[in-house]
């Protein structure tokens, strides 16, 4: 099942092949290629995380209820919101 939450970057093509992180299926691979915000909380947030530039990442999970994502970063297990989740765009590989 595809996530949808969000269709903010459906249509961005300014990143060849990105979609919004909500938007890969639960297992598959991708690769973050952009963030879309300039935040510096939430920046600090995804460095905490793990999640820049040509990180690896895979949704293992979604919560219900626009819950949180349990992502796999470079590896490691990871949770991040929905919300911080939408400024994410992916590569799926």
């Amino acid at each position: 099942m595809a996530f949808n939450f969000s269709t903010k970057y459906r249509n961005r093509t300014d990143v060849a092949g990105a979609l919004p992180r909500l938007l890969i299926r639960d297992g598959d691979a991708a690769v973050v290629r952009r963030i879309a915000v300039e935040d510096t909380a939430l920046l600090g947030l995804l460095t905490e995380l793990g999640i820049g530039l040509d990180a690896e990442v895979r949704v293992d999970r979604v919560d219900p209820y626009d819950g949180p994502l349990h992502i796999a970063v470079d590896g490691h297990d990871a949770v991040i919101g929905t919300a911080a989740a939408r400024e994410v765009l992916v590569e799926t590989r």
